[in-house]
């Protein structure tokens, strides 16, 4: 129930700052870069 408030600000997630709002998955970004 807190992560509902949080992504209501901040757009990211607090643990690992991926913005979730752009999409895809950040273990997906991780991988394309290697």
């Amino acid at each position: 129930d807190c992560v509902d408030p949080w992504l209501m600000l901040q757009q990211t997630c607090p643990l690992c700052k991926f913005n979730v709002l752009d999409g895809g998955s950040p273990m997906a970004r991780k991988v394309d870069g290697l």
